[in-house]
């Protein structure tokens, strides 16, 4: 596993699907059964603790995403989902944040690096009011593509991600290619 693309995770990835072993840096080894339904490809992450993002002004400041949902065909990678079956995805993503300072905050959904166009959503948040962002897209995927989310401001200001699910991403195939 590249560790600087996944940011050095040091836990297991979880995974389905195509057969393979994986050898994780904390020494455990997991073995993937192969996919039985071709359609039956979904996964998840999310974050429910509570941290604090310094938004620098235009930098993007990529979120959290520790906790595992159950998937199948999607290994969760430090804070990102990495697709293994190629295929027509609906992502649905969100984020509930409030902010130190009044100022528009933007949050994309990325795929290899790049924000996906219709995923886009900036929002005014007010000084310690939460606000929700919600979205859900439709999309090709390859295998191999790798899904985060970012935010950024052209300000720079905290955001406070509170208590509950705060940041959640989840991919599901609707249709092979």
């Amino acid at each position: 596993m590249n560790e600087s693309l996944f940011g050095g995770n040091r836990n297991c990835q979880r995974c389905c699907c195509p057969p393979i072993i994986i050898n994780c840096p904390n020494g455990c080894i997991q073995e993937i059964e192969e996919c039985e339904e071709k359609l039956e490809v979904f996964g998840g992450a999310y974050n429910c603790k509570p941290t604090v993002i310094c938004l620098k002004g235009r930098e993007e400041e990529r979120l959290p995403l520790p906790v595992s949902m159950p998937s199948r065909c999607i290994c969760h990678e430090c804070n990102a989902l990495k697709v293994l079956e190629s295929g027509i995805y609906e992502i649905n993503y969100m984020l509930n944040a409030s902010a130190s300072l009044g100022g528009e905050v933007t949050l994309a959904v990325n795929h290899n690096g790049k924000e996906i166009p219709s995923s886009i959503q900036t929002h005014l948040l007010a000084v310690g009011i939460t606000s929700t962002f919600n979205g859900s897209i439709i999309t090709c995927l390859k295998a191999g593509d790798v899904l985060d989310l970012i935010v950024f401001s052209c300000m720079c200001l905290n955001l406070c991600l509170n208590t509950g699910t705060t940041v959640s991403l989840t991919v599901k195939r609707i249709a092979e290619e």
